[in-house]
């Protein structure tokens, strides 16, 4: 638990992660927030009934055995594939519809500051995009 908050910490902060190279991506798959499951494993599309990660290894898309844990495809993915995962909000949950729009937008801004974020570290520029 105490690997998931640190994480959490970078992630809010926008900071580089020190064992996973950044790097620009391809694509960006965007969900809408993770659910209670992904969100207690650090993990996107971390529940076990969830298609998502065994896919992904069938197409090719993660070139590694079975045995890597789902926790490291999904940190190893941008790099490796130059995919990332993130979702438009930061709070755990499966039922859209308790979020009100006014907070959707808190969302917003903040997804577009952590994407900016990822642009500057990537782009070599000098200062914030």
């Amino acid at each position: 638990m105490r690997c998931l908050k640190q994480q959490f910490k970078l992630f809010v902060c926008t900071m580089q992660c020190a064992h996973f190279r950044e790097r620009r991506l391809r694509i960006l798959i965007l969900g809408h927030n993770p659910s209670q499951i992904a969100w207690t494993t650090g993990t996107s599309y971390g529940n076990p009934s969830n298609h998502f990660w065994p896919i992904m290894r069938r197409c090719g898309v993660v070139n590694v055995g079975n045995t890597e844990p789902i926790w490291r495809l999904n940190n190893m993915l941008p790099d490796m594939a130059g995919i990332g995962i993130t979702d438009l909000g930061c709070v755990p949950g499966s039922d859209a519809a308790t979020f009100s729009r006014d907070v959707l937008r808190e969302w917003r801004t903040d997804l577009y500051r952590r994407m900016r974020a990822h642009l500057f570290r990537c782009s070599g520029l000098h200062q914030p995009i």
